[in-house]
């Protein structure tokens, strides 16, 4: 009998541990996206960028993020890409994306870092795909002032060449006007460093326009971008507003503040419309779920302005969320250099049949 107490003891014992060290793996987890995987969720909903098509650029990007216990991506940054333009389209895409569920660790909501690796290729068709070039290391293009001294860091390029613009732009005295004039500015640094191409756009003053192009076009020669160490060419896309001061325009780099509701970001309104959604009955009985994909207009005044539906599994559930959306108070709206703008906004909306 002893013998027997014995062995089922031993026996208790071990049911116990294993039950311990089962526990105890479960505990924590790794963050889950509610749409499956996330690779391909933002691989779906981003398009090809011209400015890389044109370029004849592709390859990997590498991004690097973090979910907060709240589930909300923060720390979004690119270790690596093979074109600012690819890089730009990829980061927007994951801004829009829903909300995680967060990594748990003991039971509990925690922080988590991420990164994935995305590669736009396979939305190119094959006749495309073959004058591609792709990319495994860049360096973006350097502007050279006038006394010829390369700059270190590509992202200070920018804000000296405009410097270098208001310097060498002809005067154009504002008179009586004081209004501010958004553009947008395309053009092609060449493998040796000259200019070409350059494009001027939603810049409402033709004079201004016209000005900027020329000067742009007279522009020191560049360091060419670097691709896998050679030299190649490559769009440079910049954004930049020009203001009136007494004497002259100037034209300073593009600014924006985000449009925020209710002293919060999209995720509070995100919620705020999803309190409020009523699950139509239709799609309730059919058990049709999913994600609708919808893009709307903060205006100058905080109103909503106009609304695009972009996908959705039902017409019923885009119509419920739509109607909500139409019923939001006045958001703060988002600010170019200090001045109200219109702002376009991209928000994924989640029906679960439960």
């Amino acid at each position: 009998m002893k013998k027997q107490f014995g062995l089922l003891l031993l026996s208790t014992i071990f049911i116990f541990t294993g039950l311990r060290a089962e526990n105890r793996s479960t505990s924590n987890n790794r963050p889950s996206f509610p749409e499956g995987d996330f690779v391909q969720w933002v691989l779906t909903h981003t398009e090809f960028p011209a400015e890389a098509l044109a370029d004849r650029m592709t390859g990997p990007t590498v991004i690097s993020l973090r979910i907060s216990p709240q589930g909300k991506i923060e720390n979004l940054r690119a270790v690596q890409f093979p074109h600012t333009a690819i890089r730009d389209a990829l980061l927007n895409t994951i801004k829009s994306a829903p909300v995680w569920s967060p990594a748990t660790k003991n039971g509990s909501p925690t922080t988590s870092s991420e990164k994935f690796t995305f590669d736009l290729t396979e939305k190119l068709d094959p006749q495309q795909r073959q004058n591609m070039t792709v990319v495994t290391t860049l360096a973006e293009p350097l502007f050279q002032s006038d006394t010829q001294t390369t700059l270190s860091l590509a992202d200070q390029s920018i804000p000296h060449f405009i410097q270098w613009i208001n310097q060498h732009i002809r005067p154009i005295r504002p008179e009586k006007d004081k209004n501010s004039y958004p553009c947008q500015i395309f053009f092609v640094v060449r493998e040796n460093g000259s200019i070409a191409d350059v494009k001027v756009s939603e810049c409402n003053n033709p004079i201004l326009a016209a000005e900027l192009k020329q000067t742009i076009e007279h522009s020191p020669a560049w360091s060419p971008a670097l691709i896998n160490q050679k030299s190649h060419d490559y769009t440079v896309r910049l954004k930049g507003v020009f203001r009136p001061d007494k004497k002259k325009y100037t034209l300073h780099p593009y600014a924006q503040t985000p449009p925020s509701f209710k002293k919060g970001d999209v995720e509070t309104f995100r919620t705020w419309v999803m309190d409020r959604i009523q699950y139509p009955t239709a799609c309730a009985s059919r058990n049709i779920a999913g994600t609708v994909l919808i893009s709307f207009v903060v205006e100058k005044d905080g109103s909503i302005g106009e609304i695009t539906p972009l996908r959705s599994p039902h017409k019923l559930l885009t119509q419920e969320v739509c109607r909500v959306i139409k019923l939001s108070p006045r958001w703060r709206p988002g600010l170019e250099n200090g001045e109200p703008t219109a702002t376009t906004i991209s928000m994924a909306f989640h029906f679960r049949n439960q």
